[in-house]
């Protein structure tokens, strides 16, 4: 979490804090919210996931594995401050709890139960989070404001919303599109 100037030096996830930009590139999205090492820290839970699997086969669930608990109590530790970062505070906390399950005394079916509590927390997190995807042929319309250049100086004022409107069209959102532009007209009819 970090300030990024907004009223009351309220603290946003570090996506967040993006210099005012509002759109990004699939590859902008991967490296905000650290996906290889998110992923990285998934792929540790799911050998662990794994070698409870086989462990738990082995003797119907009752072996301890005690040389995992330290490797795992390091995986959960490093996915909930990447969850902290990210701004995915529910699931930071639901992992919070969970690591307080973790211990020596622990048999392998309650690891992997707190694994899968784990793993669904990070799964709801990412799901709430909305991204809308622009397609190849609208991209020359996001942020690009060459398009109105030739307007730059006869309506200055005008030019945000023509911004905006290009966005809209870039989005798909037509009635969006359209009140922008709209707004843009308004001031060169004003003049």
């Amino acid at each position: 979490m970090r300030n990024c100037g907004a009223a009351g030096g309220r603290e946003f996830p570090a996506w967040m804090c993006h210099d005012g930009r509002r759109l990004f590139s699939l590859l902008d999205l991967m490296n905000l919210f650290s996906v290889q090492r998110l992923s990285e820290c998934l792929r540790r839970l799911g050998v662990f996931e794994n070698q409870c699997a086989e462990s738990r086969g082995d003797n119907g669930g009752t072996i301890y594995i005690d040389s995992y608990v330290d490797d795992l109590r390091s995986a959960v530790h490093d996915l909930r401050k990447l969850c902290i970062e990210n701004g995915f505070n529910a699931a930071a906390e639901e992992i919070r709890e969970a690591e307080g399950g973790i211990g020596y005394d622990v048999n392998v079916s309650a690891l992997q139960e707190i694994i899968k509590r784990i793993d669904c927390s990070i799964a709801r997190e990412l799901r709430n989070f909305k991204v809308i995807s622009v397609r190849n042929d609208r991209a020359k319309y996001v942020d690009n404001q060459e398009l109105f250049a030739d307007l730059k100086s006869a309506f200055p004022s005008a030019i945000d919303d023509l911004i905006d409107a290009a966005n809209c069209l870039a989005v798909e959102c037509s009635t969006a599109c359209v009140f922008h532009a709209m707004r843009a007209a308004e001031i060169g009819l004003r003049l």
